[in-house]
């Protein structure tokens, strides 16, 4: 991605425009944190095989307009998650977050509460002011409830529900619809949240 592209802030958490060098280290970190919590949609990087569900080029991103970024502690570079931000409309001013967090390991600084909340608060920040969204929306697999304490910890609402069938294994799957709307005019977007 080219430097101009914007990039989340966070004072405990640094993201970087994912890049290949970093696929070795997101499978370790998927491996070493096999619990983690993701969207609906998401393979985890456990293995190259499973990257190419949502590996793209620096060259294929910037055609569908996806951010991707690698989630690493500002202190000593561990990696800790992955998001994204898909289908990014200039149309209807959306995007589609995605996003896995690591579940944490013996001696964890921060829960994975407190780390998706902080990280997801940088990508809310980032889309609504400097990409001038006013809306994100994300999909989480019934069967998994800790995601949806994690949307609705970052102040995400779940719109409905719908059956789709994943990539994986060709199972339909009941997934909630979520969505967390910004305000639309720049002086709500810097005051009001």
């Amino acid at each position: 991605m080219s430097a101009d592209v914007p990039i989340p802030a966070s004072s405990r958490f640094k993201f970087s425009a994912l890049a290949g060098r970093d696929m070795d280290l997101l499978i370790m970190a998927a491996r070493e944190e096999p619990a983690a919590a993701a969207t609906a949609g998401f393979s985890l990087p456990y293995a190259f095989e499973n990257l190419d569900h949502w590996r793209h080029t620096e060259s294929a991103a910037a055609a569908c307009q996806k951010r991707e970024w690698v989630i690493s502690r500002v202190f000593d570079g561990r990696v800790v998650g992955y998001c994204a931000l898909d289908r990014i409309g200039v149309v209807r001013s959306q995007a589609h977050l995605q996003f896995w967090f690591g579940c944490g390991h013996a001696g964890r600084l921060h829960t994975e509460s407190e780390r998706a909340a902080e990280c997801l608060a940088a990508v809310f920040d980032l889309a609504a002011g400097r990409l001038g969204l006013t809306r994100l929306y994300a999909f989480q697999l019934v069967r998994q409830p800790r995601v949806a304490g994690l949307l609705a910890g970052a102040g995400m609402r779940q719109e409905g529900f719908v059956q789709r069938r994943l990539h994986k294994q060709g199972m339909m799957e009941a997934l909630a619809h979520w969505a967390i709307a910004f305000a639309t005019d720049s002086h709500a977007n810097t005051e009001g949240r």
